[in-house]
C-alpha cells in the first residue's frame, strides 16, 4: 500500500486554491510541479516486483494543475485520454476490425455528456446511442473539452499541437497492450490521398477538436465552465471550429431545450452584438 506524504492539493472551491493534505508521492509530484519526481516515481512503480500502475485519477490532478509536460510523460506511458472503442468505430472498421478485448475502466463507460447544473444528460446520451445501455457509469470527457473546462491553458495548447501524435506513437511503440498494438495498427494505415497515417489524422477529433451531435465542443466546455481566456485561446488555436461551434445548437435539460452557443460566446467576451 502506498504511503501518503503531506502536500498543497489544488481545490477551486478552497480560498487562494490550494489547501494542505494528503496525497500519494505521485500525485505530490503533480501538485508540486515536479516533471523529474514524477518520471522517477513512475519508474519506481515499473521496477516493483509486482509494477504499480499509474494511479486512478492522476490525469484530473494533471489538468487540474495545468502540466503540459507532466501530460505528454502520461500519456507516453499509459497511452490514455482516447475512449479506444467509440475510436474504432469512428474510424468506420468493420465488425471483429481492429477489434479490443474488454478492458475494465474509464474508457469503456457510458458517455453521458457535459456536466449541465452539476447533472450527467443520460437522457440525451441514450436518445443519441440506440446502444447505449442501463449503465449509470461516467466515462471520462474527451481531453480538450476536461482542459478546457477546467481553465488548463497550457494544456489546451498543447493539445493544439503535434506532440499528443508523437506521445501517442512512442507509447504504441513502446508497449504490447492491446491499446498499443490497435494505435501501431493505425500507424501502418494511411490512405492513398493522405501523407499522414490514420492516426494523426484521426486523433485530434479523438481527443476533442470536433462537434458532437449534442453541441458540445471545446467552445461549449470553455463557456460552460465560465472560462474567459480559454474561451479566447481555442478561438485562436481553431477558428474554423469555432466559427462552425457559433452555428450550432447546445442541447441543455429541460425546459430550456436548445439554446445557442454565440450567445453565450457573446455574453462571456462583452460583446454587445447578437448573433
Amino acid at each position: 500500500m502506498l504511503q501518503l506524504v503531506p502536500a498543497s492539493i489544488r481545490n477551486p472551491t478552497f480560498v487562494g486554491g490550494n489547501q494542505i493534505g494528503s496525497a500519494t508521492p505521485l500525485v505530490k509530484a503533480v501538485a508540486d510541479h515536479d516533471l523529474e519526481a514524477f518520471v522517477q516515481i513512475s519508474n519506481l512503480y515499473q521496477s516493483l516486483a509486482q509494477p504499480l500502475e499509474l494511479e486512478e485519477g492522476i490525469l484530473h490532478d494533471i489538468i487540474s494543475h495545468d502540466q503540459p509536460d507532466i501530460l505528454d510523460e502520461y500519456i507516453r506511458r499509459t497511452g490514455a485520454g482516447v475512449n479506444v472503442e467509440g475510436a474504432r468505430k469512428q474510424a468506420g472498421m468493420k465488425e471483429g476490425e481492429g477489434e479490443l478485448p474488454v478492458i475494465t475502466n474509464d474508457e469503456n463507460k457510458l458517455y453521458l455528456g457535459l456536466n449541465v447544473n452539476g447533472k450527467k444528460r443520460m437522457d440525451l446520451a441514450r436518445k443519441n446511442d440506440p446502444n447505449a445501455t442501463n449503465n449509470d457509469e461516467v466515462k471520462v470527457l474527451p481531453l480538450v473539452w476536461l482542459a478546457a473546462s477546467s481553465g488548463a491553458k497550457d494544456i489546451v495548447s498543447y493539445l493544439a499541437s503535434d506532440r499528443p501524435f508523437t506521445a501517442y506513437k512512442f507509447y504504441a511503440t513502446t508497449h504490447s497492450d492491446p491499446k498499443a498494438i490497435w494505435f501501431r495498427r493505425l500507424l501502418g494505415k494511411k490512405d492513398a490521398k493522405k501523407t499522414e497515417n490514420d492516426l494523426e489524422s484521426r486523433l485530434p477529433v479523438w481527443l476533442g477538436w470536433c462537434i458532437n451531435s449534442l453541441g458540445e465542443s471545446p467552445l461549449a466546455a470553455a463557456i460552460i465552465g465560465n472560462k474567459v481566456e480559454i474561451v479566447k485561446l481555442v478561438a485562436k488555436l481553431e477558428p474554423a471550429l469555432v466559427a462552425q461551434a457559433l452555428q450550432t445548437k447546445y442541447v441543455l435539460r429541460p425546459p430550456f431545450s436548445l439554446i445557442s452557443i454565440s450567445l453565450f460566446f457573446s455574453f462571456l467576451l462583452g460583446s454587445s452584438s447578437s448573433v
